[in-house]
């Protein structure tokens, strides 16, 4: 403390200043594209959301929402390592680091057992949307107050484990290359990875990776202000022996449509640091809102997960839009489990699963628009069946069948078409030998083109 005591306060300020801007993702707006980091990466990666759920969740300009709740927070996650992934920098082959292997270790483990924990309590939370009453999906968020609704709880929980998600990024070296120099404390290594980490996974168990750091955790309790890491609060001026968010924060700089540009961080400048981090923020955002379904799903069981999603994606309370949606996705799941049923080609229907005469007149409205798209022209099928004894006109009707039937069956199962195509297409393209299959690999391409035009 004797070196800190001979600064002058005007210097400490002014670097303190500077530090403050430098540490995760922000939540603050900012010109030319910049600030509203959080927002802009949740944005971007959920996009089935309500725009008033959204904006809760997500934030708006000023608001910084659920997600942006933990830098904004003045009851204390605001300085809670683990709410931001940090505090794991240690570096064994820098020379003069302080931080023990263990001690970064747990902080690391922290972090994802709170992006986990925080999951678990709004998929327990999320119970009450199952059959929700008005008052419980409400949009009114106070979040930090008591008396939310319940939909309100699951946000907010959401939010605080997106946050550390999308923070593991800009404060680790996951994605990191260093700058030119030998590694140290202001210079960390970096491991050059691209796209979520498998370690922050939370259907799996792997290892710790080898040479995984992030940044020290700052004290913000202070005005506000960054002012070292941990207890010492003026090591980020007078030096700690920590890697410094000043040295591996990727926290700043320009996104547009998930995408992000050159960052404006020591760190997030170089090598498309910033760039990559904000890649792999998104697509890890995405993942955790997937796992927090397939947790609904495992714990309140598929059809409550359906009326879940649907009472969260909606901003409106609608239970007759929730019933309808319910009922669709019944039958999706219904025709998910007869893939040997996916081409219903001899008209053998059964009640439930099959398509009914709305989907059939939808989907004949769909295939003129689609043909041009399919690789395989209705003449391939023709030929094939007047050298298989019929005539071409029986070819032509026979294929114009089979890919209203594909197309009835599969219109309103978007997601599970995209399940099934791949492995079906792949194992009827293969020399077709029959009428049945040919009529097969030509349903499929119509699917595929389908896909491919953003329909069914």
């Amino acid at each position: 403390m004797k070196r800190q005591a001979l600064l002058s306060a005007t210097f400490i300020a002014a670097t303190l200043a500077g530090v403050s801007q430098v540490m995760a993702f922000g939540v603050e707006p900012g010109e030319n594209n910049l600030g509203s980091e959080h927002e802009k990466i949740t944005r971007s990666a959920l996009k089935d959301l309500g725009p008033e759920t959204l904006r809760q969740l997500a934030g708006s300009r000023d608001f910084a929402g659920a997600v942006g709740f933990p830098d904004k927070d003045a009851t204390g996650l605001a300085v809670r390592p683990e709410a931001h992934c940090e505090g794991g920098d240690h570096v064994q082959e820098i020379a003069g680091g302080s931080r023990t292997r263990q001690a970064a270790q747990d902080a690391l483990e922290a972090c994802r057992t709170f992006i986990r924990s925080n999951i678990e309590k709004a998929v327990e939370l999320s119970g009450a949307l199952a059959s929700p009453a008005g008052q419980d999906a409400a949009l009114d968020c106070r979040f930090g107050s008591d008396g939310q609704s319940a939909k309100c709880q699951v946000l907010f929980h959401l939010g605080l484990a997106l946050h550390a998600t999308q923070d593991f990024y800009a404060n680790s070296n996951w994605v990191d290359r260093p700058g030119k120099g030998p590694v140290s404390l202001e210079n960390p290594p970096g491991l050059d990875q691209s796209g979520p980490a498998p370690w922050l996974d939370l259907r799996r168990n792997e290892l710790l990776p080898e040479g995984l750091v992030t940044a020290c955790a700052p004290n913000r309790a202070l005005l506000g202000l960054a002012l070292g890491c941990d207890d010492d609060v003026l090591a980020e001026v007078a030096g700690s022996g920590r890697i410094s968010p000043r040295s591996l924060s990727k926290a700043t700089g320009p996104i547009g449509r998930g995408t992000g540009g050159t960052g404006t961080t020591p760190r997030g400048a170089i090598n498309g640091n910033f760039s990559r981090a904000v890649t792999a923020a998104v697509a890890d955002t995405a993942d955790k809102w997937a796992y927090f379904g397939e947790r609904l799903d495992a714990v309140h069981g598929a059809d409550a997960a359906t009326r879940i999603l649907c009472a969260l994606r909606r901003d409106g309370f609608d239970p007759q839009a929730c019933d309808d949606q319910f009922r669709v996705a019944q039958v999706c799941r219904a025709r998910a489990t007869k893939p040997d049923r996916m081409l219903p080609l001899e008209g053998v229907f059964e009640p439930g699963i099959d398509p009914s005469p709305a989907e059939l007149e939808e989907a004949a409205r769909q295939l003129p628009r689609l043909k041009p798209f399919c690789q395989i022209e209705e003449a391939d099928v023709t030929r094939f069946f007047a050298n298989d004894g019929s005539t071409p006109d029986e070819g032509k009707a026979a294929a114009e069948r089979a890919a209203r039937e594909s197309l009835g069956f599969w219109g309103v199962c978007r997601s599970a078409l995209k399940d099934h195509l791949g492995p079906f297409t792949q194992a009827t393209r293969a020399k077709p030998d029959s009428r049945d299959k040919f009529l097969g690999l030509y349903a499929g391409c119509i699917l595929d083109a389908a896909l491919r035009r953003g329909q069914p």
